[in-house]
């Protein structure tokens, strides 16, 4: 009975001493835990005042670089301002003249679009390659094309009349073009 009393004696004191342990782990953890908040707030702060100096220094930056972009597109305008005025003036454009030029464009949209045949449908037509006539290269023969004339049989057949305006709507390189050569040729060709 006596062993069993000392085993008993034995396994009460190493309960207690572990109980101890644990305890003392137990506090040990908490401290560590506290420390560990600790530090994380402390962290949290230095975070927080770097990150509002940094918005508050790329608030400025931002605004400093809205201001140079303004001021380069306000210098911008003034050279293009400049820069119109000088070419107007070297090429000898006034308002009236390009006021002339401009209603010269609207009347040969105008008169192009009567020069377009009519067709059920643009798979009625069988396009021809404009441009094997001389003089007609590919922005004429897409204008020719908004016209309503897409083969040589039209070109041979469209009013001289009716085609003057399209070379004006092409613009001033074009107008030496003679349309009276271009329908001779389609005629040959159609």
């Amino acid at each position: 009975m006596a062993t069993k009393k000392a085993n008993k004696v034995g396994v009460e004191g190493r309960l207690d001493n572990l109980k101890a342990q644990v305890k003392e782990l137990n506090g040990q953890a908490v401290n560590v835990s506290d420390q560990l908040v600790e530090a994380s707030l402390e962290t949290g702060e230095k975070w927080q005042k770097l990150m509002a100096k940094a918005l508050n220094q790329g608030t400025t930056l931002f605004g400093k670089q809205q201001d140079l972009m303004f001021s380069t597109l306000e210098e911008l305008k003034a050279q293009y301002s400049t820069g119109n005025k000088r070419f107007k003036k070297l090429v000898g454009l006034d308002a009236t003249r390009v006021r002339k030029a401009e209603r010269l464009a609207k009347s040969a949209k105008q008169k192009a679009t009567k020069v377009k045949v009519e067709a059920s449908s643009l798979s009625d037509l069988a396009k021809d390659d404009l441009k094997v006539i001389t003089g007609v290269g590919p922005k004429m023969e897409q204008l020719l094309n908004d016209a309503g004339i897409f083969t040589y049989y039209q070109l041979s057949m469209a009013p001289i009349k009716d085609l003057k305006p399209i070379l004006d709507v092409a613009g001033p390189r074009f107008k030496a073009q003679n349309p009276a050569d271009w329908k001779k040729e389609a005629k040959k060709l159609a």
